[in-house]
C-alpha cells in the first residue's frame, strides 16, 4: 500500500471513530484498527478532531483561520512575516502536528491582534518606527 492511500485510510478512520464521541472526543490518540500508526496523530486538525471532538476542531480552526484573516492587512514587512506564520500554520496543520510550533503561532497572533486593536501602537504602523524612537504626540 502506498503512503497516500495509507494516509487517506487513516483520515477516514479518524473521522469515523470521532463520530463515536463527536462532542468531547477521546482526549488522546488511540491505536488504529489496521495500522501501527495511532489515530489522531496525522496532523493538528485531525488531532484536534479526534482528541477534542468537533467542538475542539471548530475552536482550533477558528483560532488559526480567524487570526490569519484578522491580521491579513499587515501594514509593514515585519508584521507581514509574523502574519505569515499563521498562514503557514493553517496549511501545515492538515498534514503535520504543530505541538511545539502552536505556542509560538498563538503568541504571534496574540501580539499582532493586541497591537492592531491597541489604538496607539508603535508596531502596527504603515512603516516601522526606528528602534529607540517613540511616536511623537501631535
Amino acid at each position: 500500500m502506498n503512503t497516500t492511500e495509507g494516509r487517506g485510510n487513516l483520515y477516514v478512520e479518524t473521522f469515523e471513530r470521532t463520530l463515536g464521541s463527536p462532542i468531547v472526543g477521546y482526549g488522546a490518540p488511540r491505536p488504529s484498527y489496521w495500522s501501527e500508526i495511532y489515530i489522531g496523530t496525522q496532523g493538528a486538525i485531525w488531532n484536534a478532531m479526534f482528541c477534542f471532538g468537533f467542538v475542539g476542531l471548530a475552536l482550533f480552526a477558528f483560532m488559526l483561520l480567524a487570526g490569519a484573516v484578522r491580521t491579513f492587512d499587515a501594514p509593514n514587512l515585519s508584521i507581514l512575516w509574523v502574519h505569515t506564520s499563521a498562514v503557514v500554520a493553517c496549511v501545515l496543520s492538515i498534514f503535520y502536528g504543530l505541538d511545539r510550533q502552536l505556542v509560538f503561532v498563538g503568541l504571534a497572533l496574540a501580539i499582532l491582534l493586541r497591537e492592531k486593536y491597541l489604538g496607539d501602537s508603535d508596531y502596527w504602523t504603515p512603516r516601522p518606527v526606528p528602534f529607540g524612537q517613540a511616536k511623537h504626540a501631535g
